[in-house]
């Protein structure tokens, strides 16, 4: 049990430094988001263009 509150306390630290956040409070939910920047230039298939200091999300796999 001590383990899991370690990793937990870890996890929680981190995830408040790079701005993770949880959108939904869904036990079954395995994605978290950031905000960020798209930190380059990028020509989407469908013709939109992202450029490099554009906001986006971030999605983060939450494998505790």
């Amino acid at each position: 049990m001590a383990v899991r509150q370690l990793v937990r306390g870890f996890d929680a630290l981190l995830a408040q430094y790079y701005g993770i956040h949880e959108f939904t409070d869904d036990p079954d939910c395995i994605m978290r988001i950031a905000l960020a920047r798209a930190g380059r230039d990028i020509a989407l298939s469908d013709g939109t263009s992202v450029r490099a200091d554009d906001a986006v999300i971030d999605l983060h796999w939450w494998n505790e």
